[in-house]
C-alpha cells in the first residue's frame, strides 16, 4: 500500500472531483443496483442511504475536499507515531478500562479504516496525470466519450487498487461490533486531544472527528441489516465497480 500523502501527489482539479461525484451518483443510483441480484433484499431507503454514503461521507463536494484530505491525512500520521499516540491509548484505557485487549484491535482497525478511505484518492491522481499527460482538461471531461477515453487511459492497476480499497473499507465497516468499539476509541482520543491543543493540531483534531463520521455513517448504514446481507452488499459493490469499468471500455471503443 502506498504511504505518500495525498498532498505529494497530483491534486485533481475542483471540477474533475466533482464530474467524478456525478459520474458515483448515477451508478449508485437505486434504479441501478436494481440491475444486481446482491442488492435484492434492500428496501429503496437503505438503497439511497447506501448511495448517499458514498456522496456524503467518501466523496463529498469539491469545496470541502481539501480541508478533509489534509486533515485525513494529519491523523493518520498521528496514528503512526508512538510519541503522540501513546499519551491518547493511556488516557482512554483510564476511562474505558473495559475495552482491555480489544484497544490495541480497535485502534489497528481504525487506522486502516482511515487509509482506506485515503487511499481511494489515489485514481483521482492518476486521472489527474492522464489529462497533464494528453494536454486536457476537467471540461473536456464534461463529455461522457472523452470521460471513458480518460477511465480507459488510466493504468488499469490504479482501477484494481481504487476497487480493492473500497472493498476493504466496506469490509471494514461491515464490522458492526468492532466499527462501534473503534468509534467509542476515537471519539474519546478527540476529547483527549482537545483539551491538549498545545499536543494536538487542529488538522489532527479534525481528521479524527471526520473519521468518527466515516464510522458513524457505515454503523448507520450496516448497522440496520441482517449480518447475512453484507458480505452480499460488498461483493455487489465489486460487480457494479466492475462492470462501470466495462463499460467506460466498451464507450471508449465505440
Amino acid at each position: 500500500m502506498s504511504t505518500t500523502p495525498i498532498c505529494t501527489r497530483i491534486k485533481a482539479s475542483n471540477l474533475l472531483i466533482d464530474i467524478c461525484r456525478e459520474n458515483i451518483r448515477r451508478r449508485y443510483e437505486v434504479e441501478q443496483l436494481r440491475r444486481f441480484a446482491e442488492f435484492s433484499t434492500l428496501t429503496d431507503q437503505t438503497s439511497t442511504m447506501l448511495r448517499d454514503f458514498f456522496l456524503d461521507r467518501l466523496y463529498p463536494p469539491s469545496e470541502c475536499r481539501e480541508t478533509l484530505d489534509d486533515a485525513f491525512d494529519s491523523a493518520i500520521a498521528l496514528a503512526r507515531s508512538p510519541a503522540k499516540l501513546l499519551p491518547l491509548t493511556g488516557a482512554v484505557l483510564k476511562s474505558l478500562w473495559r475495552l482491555g485487549s480489544k484497544l490495541p484491535a480497535a485502534m489497528s482497525t481504525g487506522t486502516a479504516t482511515l487509509e482506506a478511505y485515503r487511499e481511494t484518492r489515489r485514481l483521482e491522481s492518476a486521472m489527474q496525470g492522464w489529462l497533464v499527460a494528453n494536454s486536457l482538461t476537467a471540461e473536456d471531461m464534461t463529455d461522457d466519450r472523452q470521460f471513458a477515453r480518460m477511465i480507459a487511459g488510466v493504468p488499469q492497476g490504479e482501477i484494481l487498487k481504487f476497487r480493492r480499497e473500497l472493498l476493504r473499507l466496506f469490509g471494514l465497516l461491515g464490522d458492526v461490533a468492532l466499527i462501534r468499539t473503534i468509534l467509542t476509541v476515537f471519539e474519546q482520543c478527540l476529547h483527549v486531544m482537545r483539551t491538549r491543543p498545545d499536543r494536538y493540531s487542529k488538522a489532527e483534531q479534525t481528521g479524527f472527528m471526520l473519521g468518527c463520521d466515516v464510522l458513524s455513517g457505515g454503523i448507520e448504514l450496516f448497522g440496520q441489516l441482517e449480518p447475512a446481507q453484507i458480505p452480499l452488499i460488498i461483493c455487489g459493490i465489486d460487480k457494479i465497480e466492475v462492470a462501470w469499468y466495462g463499460e467506460m471500455l466498451a464507450l471508449d471503443e465505440r
